[in-house]
């Protein structure tokens, strides 16, 4: 797991591969001088591997890891910078060397230029055709001799220095300064988990050959024979723990094999079969529930239906109560009216009369004590009907009260 996800190691095996094609290019090449660069190149980074060390320090540890990956945030910065180096240098070339022939040529100061001013080499001889700028004005002797060409003087170029100036230096430069800040505080609040993290560092070394690169094949090929005379010396010492150790080997192989079946069976795609015929059946389930409560409320509102319009009878059949009542008392009224009026007539004339004699008074007031009680009397009587109608009334109105608390209740 070490050798082909760590890092460095992957950083050994590059470090491996140039020393090699150097040692080659060595003894084939007359020249030695490539050969050098690729010595020179694997002892940097061998130099470099050095730094691994440094992870099991609680106080250098923790760096290390910030410059992994602060290096991780330069290749997305080097990303960036590179489309602003293209877009300032192709424009700068083409403008201070016009038609030039030579591609290399061109390629080489597209880059080279852009990529020096971020670090503050302006090249302001060039840039402005000073007389101190070495340079060739003949354009044909120049692409002869393959020197250098004498810039076009251009108020543009003075333009695009100072824009991709702000724009690399100011910009991006503080962008990049902010990324490493990000990183630098992210891994510094997690300083001991880093550190507990990484050591196991301790462990990796304790198995590590002590030959160095690139001599470690012969550690590999000298552990590979040790382990071959241990296991033909455990085969011919104790044959029984051999067989004992091939039956439990023999017994832990059906025992995944069958282990792998039964998750094989029961795998994703089983799981997504049950999965899918469980919802169908949810959605079924759902759908019966559904139409029940439609059901339900279509017979409920038929039923508030039919109680209001039964409470819609019963307030009409109040309503004509009501009438009824009110014309009643209106045709009593009418009635007690004519009976004393008529009283009154039959009374003034039977005073008149009396007047004539004592005896006709006499009468008369014996005549009108029977009148008047018998006009209490029908008073009475009609009283007492009014009172026994607002009763039956009353009982009429509590009875629909009742029902419409009970309708609107349910």
């Amino acid at each position: 797991v070490v050798s082909t996800q760590s890092t460095w190691n992957k950083f050994d095996l590059v470090c491996i591969c140039m020393f090699f094609p150097g040692v080659i290019v060595r003894f084939t090449v007359e020249e030695i001088y490539p050969a050098h660069v690729l010595y020179c190149l694997t002892v940097w980074g061998f130099y470099l591997r050095l730094m691994h060390i440094a992870t099991i320090s609680r106080i250098l540890g923790p760096k290390v890891i910030m410059i992994e990956k602060m290096m991780k945030d330069l290749i997305f910065f080097i990303v960036i910078i590179f489309v602003y180096m293209c877009a300032y240098g192709v424009a700068v070339q083409s403008l201070m060397y016009p038609n030039e022939p030579r591609f290399y040529t061109a390629i080489f100061s597209v880059v080279y230029d852009s990529y020096f001013q971020v670090y503050g080499e302006l090249f302001l001889e060039e840039f402005t055709a000073s007389s101190e700028f070495d340079c060739i004005d003949n354009f044909a002797e120049a692409i002869a001799v393959d020197g250098q060409r004498c810039p076009k003087k251009s108020p543009w170029l003075l333009l695009f220095l100072a824009l991709y100036m702000l724009l690399s230096n100011v910009l991006l430069l503080n962008l990049l300064i902010a990324m490493f800040s990000h990183t630098f505080d992210a891994v510094q609040e997690n300083t001991d988990e880093y550190w507990f993290f990484q050591r196991y560092i301790m462990e990796e070394y304790f198995s590590k050959p002590t030959l160095p690169p690139p001599f470690i094949i012969i550690a590999h090929i000298l552990k590979l024979i040790g382990f071959t005379k241990k296991r033909e010396l455990r085969l011919k010492s104790f044959p029984e723990e051999v067989t004992a150790i091939a039956r439990f080997e023999d017994l832990c192989t059906s025992n995944f094999v069958s282990r792998h079946s039964k998750e094989e069976e029961f795998g994703i795609e089983r799981r997504v079969v049950l999965m899918g015929s469980k919802l169908d059946k949810m959605n079924q389930d759902a759908r019966t529930t559904d139409q029940n409560v439609q059901q339900t409320l279509s017979r409920i509102s038929e039923g508030m239906e039919c109680e209001f319009e039964a409470r819609a009878e019963q307030d009409e059949s109040v309503d004509n109560n009501f009438k009824s009542l009110h014309k009643s008392v209106e045709e009593m009224n009418e009635r007690m009216t004519d009976i004393l009026g008529k009283l009154g007539d039959k009374m003034s004339e039977e005073l008149a009369a009396a007047s004539e004699t004592h005896k006709a008074v006499e009468d008369g007031k014996n005549y009108s004590k029977r009148s008047t009680a018998e006009l209490y009397d029908t008073v009475a009587d009609l009283s007492h009907n009014v009172y026994r109608q607002l009763a039956t009334l009353e009982s009429r109105i509590q009875d629909a009260d009742y029902r419409n608390d009970k309708l609107m209740t349910s």
